[in-house]
């Protein structure tokens, strides 16, 4: 698969007094305007690790586009927060659960300060989740743009929306639900599945198997791509596993959108919301404009 740019382009679709109705905020405080840092971060295993400043210390947050906002868990060393409430809170896997909001210390990333970003407490930590907290999709929604380039190990943030616009790549539209950006692919010849782009997912693709039985209905081209089927779960979100049942191995034939394709696709099918993953990293930088 040939190295390869994307960018991300947002839907005039979310509404503001939706997001303050179901405890969902973006009013955190950016210590500087028309600003442009290169940040220094690492790439393992599909994950984006971005390193903080917070109270002298250096901590390491986990970018995850797939979360509308900040994550931190009970035994995080974060050793200061405030206590905002509750809120109810879904994850990939369409499982929710009231869990309480907190206000996380200031932390400076790069040269930024960043002030009152709130985050999730969520008590089922990932194993050998090794970062401190969740950065979530709102610090787009806040307004930054920014480039992933795991090749050189580089985030470029900046809040200038014209900053990347002569980069070549493919351009890729995207929409808010629940907070967090969802795409549309076609995964078979004449289907569109939409999916969410979640960098705090592992694998390249996974499918909803709702929707790939719906397909699966409609095309034996569909089948075809099928390598067999089992029984069990594949797919652990925040809230907990998903739901015992099918699941299906695919190897596809190409994964689309636009005029872009990877070809000689292995993927699984899974209870929660189909995804593309951090693994797509691997083949180009990532450009997110939540202007366009």
């Amino acid at each position: 698969m040939r190295k390869i740019a994307f960018i991300i382009l947002l839907f005039a679709t979310m509404l503001p007094a939706l997001c303050q109705i179901r405890g969902y905020k973006t009013d955190f405080q950016l210590s500087k305007k028309d600003f442009c840092d290169t940040i220094d971060i690492e790439y393992k295993d599909g994950q984006v690790y971005v390193p903080v400043m917070m109270n002298g210390q250096r901590r390491w947050f986990n970018l995850d586009t797939g979360s509308g906002q900040g994550i931190v868990y009970p035994e995080s060393p974060i050793d200061y927060w405030r206590e905002l409430g509750n809120v109810v809170s879904r994850d990939a896997n369409g499982i929710a659960d009231t869990v309480k909001v907190i206000q996380l210390p200031d932390f400076r990333l790069g040269q930024l300060t960043v002030s009152g970003y709130v985050a999730s407490m969520i008590a089922n930590r990932p194993v050998k989740a090794n970062y401190d907290t969740i950065l979530g999709f709102d610090l787009f929604s806040k307004g930054i743009c920014a480039k992933i380039d795991v090749r050189h190990k580089q985030l470029i943030i900046t809040d200038n929306r014209h900053a990347f616009e002569r980069e070549p790549g493919y351009r890729m539209k995207y929409k808010l639900k629940w907070f967090v950006p969802y795409v549309l692919i076609s995964p078979f010849i004449r289907h569109v599945d939409e999916v969410l782009f979640d960098t705090g997912a592992k694998p390249l693709y996974t499918m909803n198997k709702e929707s790939f039985d719906r397909h699966a209905y409609k095309s034996k081209n569909v089948e075809s791509q099928v390598e067999g089927r089992t029984q069990g779960r594949q797919s652990i979100g925040i809230h907990g596993t998903e739901k015992f049942d099918e699941v299906a191995f695919l190897h596809l034939d190409r994964l689309k959108w636009d005029e872009f394709a990877f070809t000689d696709v292995r993927a699984i099918t899974i209870q929660g919301a189909s995804r593309i993953g951090g693994s797509i990293l691997k083949y180009g930088s990532i450009i997110i404009n939540p202007y366009k």
